[in-house]
């Protein structure tokens, strides 16, 4: 236990240090329901990907991803779970990161996989996180704002 705490905090500080990146999807975002944090990184091959860094109730830490529909993954814990996974900068807007496209989203409570896209508003710092099911005319789809996380003396 002693361990998983320290390494909790030790993932914190290194998620902390993304805070603030004005102008880049990268960084620390809070989703509207406020229960958790979103690390947003690229990977060495340019790719971005976003994982649970925090979560407001801590008893669910190593709450387990049991809504998956893959049964080798229902083992993974919903801290640090891959949530956006695989987005790619849009051809228009390369070296900007301000819209990315072509990844997927991951809702746990749901145990869901859907396309989608990221879009970054500079002039708010707000994310718009869309996501959709099917193609064309019969695409359904649903879109949230995001804010940047910003530090506060409490947190």
């Amino acid at each position: 236990m002693l361990l998983a705490t320290a390494r909790t905090r030790l993932q914190q500080q290194h998620d902390d240090a993304l805070v603030v990146r004005p102008g880049s999807i990268e960084g620390v975002w809070v989703p509207p329901d406020e229960e958790s944090r979103v690390t947003i990184r690229r990977d060495g091959s340019g790719r971005f990907f976003g994982h649970i860094s925090w979560l407001k109730d801590t008893s669910r830490a190593g709450q387990l991803d049991f809504r998956n529909p893959r049964r080798e993954l229902r083992d993974r814990k919903l801290l640090g779970l891959p949530i956006l996974v695989d987005f790619r900068e849009d051809a228009g807007r390369r070296g900007r990161a301000k819209s990315l496209e072509s990844g997927k989203i991951y809702d746990p409570a749901r145990g869901w996989s859907v396309r989608g896209k990221l879009l970054l508003n500079e002039e708010t710092d707000e994310l718009r996180v869309e996501g959709w099911v099917g193609l064309g005319p019969l695409r359904v789809s649903r879109s949230y704002t995001w804010s940047r996380f910003k530090r506060t003396t409490k947190d």
